[in-house]
């Protein structure tokens, strides 16, 4: 039995095995990046329809308050001046210009409807013959109460307007004998209406958008923000936008944005259901708008063409430098463990590292290429930390008069792509002239350490702060507490294991921090977050 073989075979198969767990972790992060920038996106145009709407809701308010008291004054003139006429053939011309009166644009205009809820005599003709009877039920809720009010703002796709409407029962032996309806049409709103108009339009994502008001009662009026030429003025469209209006308000079930992932004729579709109003106006505006995810499956599609590209070429690497590796029978087999296993990382590294530079002088950086070289950076780090473990007690590293300061800010521009990636933002604060005697790489790796665990530890859209005051450098970050500040500087010890990492970063800042005497100070709680301090001895 061939026992190197042997022993080959098996550290062939726990590299590939390591490898592969190291390539569908980076490929889950990825993906899961990808899907939180599309779900960001459609939280931020959620954002931007609520904002612009209850700029359009609150003028409409404004207006609507303003307005009530005169428009019910009009109802009440109209309805006198009927009183004892042909309200069905009576010329409504001379009330139109009594009640028009010092308006220019005559915003106010009269309908009357036979008994059957069908208006047959009004001021705006093109409402002629247009049955209301599918308000019926508010008409009767309002008489049932003896109110006659101002409603809430309702859109009209005939005018591309918003009205209110005030309406009551004509009263004739005791019966109901029609309705009396006198509208106010709402002006300088247009530029909110079609701000929103544009936002819609403009956003290419945006396959279909259905917008209801609720009104008086729960009403639903629909707002149509393009192709008003495809809906006509009837009694089938009006209980059709009622029953839509209703179906997204149940879709949301007081919920403020909802979205589901859909299939339509074999393409995927994101339907977004949404809900707003202004703080000061009690009727809200239901959207329901469907969005192409086109965009989103070809960025999966890409990255799993990429991420197979790179799994041919580590599993290719892997496999001949291990191969290589069968040829140093010299060393013994714990050495030859550690050393096969250093230089199958940095192999696999430097070949995506350059595979990537390659890419991107060929189709230039994009979010996928910085993507990796975050990560890149990250198991560089994790390479150099191995690197050094295995060499600082066989090597010397030669010590030099460094500018603290200015190695900070080079370590720091080096990791910041990798803060990025992971939405941190570094704050930098530099004021030191100190002069340090120490070597360059034990120097690169107690500030790596620290600002990778910095970056690592900290919340998703946090700050991770850097600052550098004459012989103190400080490192502050916001995750959760250090509950024991002295066990995370032992070897190989983890206090959150779900976080990755082997637990050899803080193991070598304590022994260069204890090499060189610079005191460790550590601070951790929920509220002020976590600060690492460093105070080193100045050779000014």
């Amino acid at each position: 039995m061939n026992f190197k073989n042997i022993k080959i075979s098996s550290l062939l198969i726990v590299i590939i095995f390591i490898f592969f767990i190291i390539a569908f972790i980076g490929y889950k992060i990825l993906l899961l990046n990808i899907h939180t920038n599309y779900e960001k996106d459609s939280k931020i145009l959620f954002y931007k329809i609520k904002s612009d709407t209850n700029d359009l809701l609150t003028q409409l308010l404004y207006q609507r308050n303003i307005q009530t008291k005169e428009l019910l004054e009009k109802h009440t003139i109209v309805k006198e001046y009927l009183k004892d006429k042909n309200k069905l053939n009576v010329d409504l011309q001379y009330i139109y210009t009594i009640i028009n009166t010092n308006r220019e644009d005559n915003p106010y205009n009269i309908y009357i409807t036979n008994k059957n809820l069908v208006i047959k005599n009004t001021t705006y003709k093109p409402d002629f013959n247009f049955d209301l009877s599918f308000a019926k039920s508010t008409f009767d809720k309002r008489y049932e109460q003896n109110i006659v009010r101002c409603s809430n703002p309702y859109f009209k796709k005939t005018h591309k307007k918003f009205f209110s409407f005030t309406d009551s029962y004509f009263i004739k032996n005791g019966e109901k004998d029609g309705i009396l309806q006198i509208s106010y049409r709402y002006s300088d709103i247009d530029n909110l209406y079609e701000k929103i108009q544009i936002l819609l339009k403009n956003n290419l994502k945006i396959k279909d958008v259905k917008a209801f008001v609720e009104g008086s009662f729960g009403y639903m009026s629909k707002i149509t923000f393009s192709d008003f030429d495809k809906y006509k003025n009837s009694i089938e469209d009006m209980k059709k936008d009622i029953l839509s209006g209703n179906s997204i308000k149940t879709q949301l079930n007081s919920q403020e944005f909802y979205q589901k992932y859909l299939i339509i004729d074999g393409k995927k579709y994101t339907s977004l259901f949404i809900v707003t109003r202004s703080t000061l106006f009690q009727n809200k505006i239901y959207y329901t708008l469907l969005l192409d995810t086109s965009d989103l499956e070809k960025k999966k599609n890409d990255l799993d063409i990429l991420i197979t590209i790179l799994t041919l070429l580590g599993l290719i690497s892997i496999i001949v430098n291990v191969k290589v590796r069968d040829k140093e029978s010299r060393l013994d087999h714990q050495d030859k463990f550690v050393q096969s296993s250093m230089h199958e990382i940095g192999t696999p590294l430097s070949i995506i590292t350059l595979n990537n530079e390659l890419r991107e002088e060929i189709y230039g950086a994009d979010e996928y290429s910085s993507e990796i070289e975050s990560a890149l950076k990250t198991l560089q780090n994790s390479y150099d930390d191995m690197s050094f473990i295995v060499t600082q007690n066989t090597q010397e590293y030669p010590k030099e008069l460094l500018k603290l300061q200015e190695i900070v800010q080079i370590r720091v521009h080096y990791l910041d792509s990798i803060a990025k990636s992971n939405d941190i933002i570094i704050e930098s604060s530099f004021s030191s002239n100190c002069i340090v005697k120490i070597s360059l790489v034990e120097l690169e790796r107690l500030i790596d350490n620290n600002l990778s665990n910095s970056i690592k530890y900290s919340k998703r859209d946090s700050i991770v702060k850097i600052m550098l005051k004459d012989n103190i450098l400080t490192f502050k970050n916001y995750g959760n507490k250090i509950d024991d500040t002295d066990k995370i500087f032992k070897k190989y010890f983890r206090e959150n294991s779900i976080v990755g990492g082997y637990g050899l970063g803080l193991s070598i800042v304590k022994d260069i921090s204890s090499k060189y005497g610079i005191n460790i100070s550590v601070q951790s709680d929920d509220e002020n977050g976590t600060i690492f301090s460093y105070e080193f001895k100045s050779h000014i």
